[in-house]
């Protein structure tokens, strides 16, 4: 595994990011796997709400995963 770091910009707020980086390669074809882990409030973003909280709950974690095929 292997890591990028950048800038990742999310309703106009930009922050940077590291991403984990996985990659394969079989005769012609490149697959890979592009994760990083963020907040909602890096991003100035409220946490959606449910009509019933009691019921439904969001973490303060986005999990982004980005699939690469070539």
């Amino acid at each position: 595994m292997s890591t990028i770091d950048g800038l990742l910009t999310v309703h106009g707020v930009t922050k940077p990011a590291t991403w984990n980086v996985t990659a394969e390669r079989k005769g012609r074809d490149l697959t890979g796997m592009a994760t990083t882990l963020v907040h909602w409030a890096d991003f100035d973003l409220g946490k959606p709400q449910a009509a019933v909280t009691q019921v439904v709950s969001v973490s303060d974690d986005i999990r982004i995963e980005l699939q690469l095929v070539g």
